[in-house]
């Protein structure tokens, strides 16, 4: 009996950090209200500039959005809008952050095309390249706190760099692991790819200045 409430208690616990986030304060906010919320912040950074649009689209996606998905589980068909809840594949996982973010995109359509239309839409100083030891010399080429979108043979997901370490954030396929941000050195899906197509979100800035009005 102890061990089954335990168990009821830890899984009540990762359920609560699947769809909530814990703001400074110390208050749950969900993932609904959390969007709300950020709407209004977009509506503040109209008027600053575009360096500081830029680093709130890194804060979201690389660390706000993260803290939602993370331990959403993959699924070839999976279209979940729900993070925590139900199943994502990687092209939905993309397309539906960057709509939940407030970008106006076509979220079905491009999650359900190759990853070359969506990185040719909506990034710009785009590489190929088919050897992973050049994939980081063009994000260390970029600026700082970047956020780019990458694709794989069969797959796709963001990569972040935040200083010296770089992020891939991605509804893994591999052994199902779902939704992960991890260092990419570590990440067994770009390792296991023969090519790579990436290009930088962050410097398209007339996309950006147009997510933030």
């Amino acid at each position: 009996m102890k061990l089954s409430r335990c168990f009821l208690v830890m899984y009540f616990l990762i359920l609560i950090s699947c769809s909530a986030k814990r703001q400074s304060g110390g208050q749950l906010v969900t993932y609904e209200e959390y969007l709300k919320q950020l709407s209004d912040i977009k509506k503040d950074y109209s008027r600053k500039g575009l360096k500081e649009k830029k680093e709130l689209l890194f804060k979201i996606i690389s660390e706000e959005m993260p803290d939602y998905w993370i331990g959403t589980k993959w699924d070839f068909n999976g279209t979940t809008r729900t993070p925590g809840d139900g199943e994502i594949a990687c092209g939905y996982f993309v397309t539906t952050v960057l709509f939940d973010a407030g970008f106006e995109i076509e979220r079905v359509k491009l999650a359900q095309q190759v990853s070359s239309v969506m990185i040719e839409k909506l990034t710009v100083n785009i590489k190929r390249t088919g050897n992973i030891e050049t994939l980081k010399e063009y994000i260390s080429g970029q600026p700082d706190h970047s956020v780019f979108i990458i694709g794989l043979d069969f797959h796709t997901g963001f990569i972040t760099r935040d200083g010296s370490n770089f992020y891939f954030i991605h509804s893994n396929y591999i052994r199902k692991k779902g939704v992960q941000k991890e260092l990419i050195d570590f990440s067994s899906a770009l390792k296991a790819s023969k090519s790579f197509m990436i290009g930088n979100l962050s410097e398209n800035e007339k996309l950006v200045e147009s997510w933030c009005k």
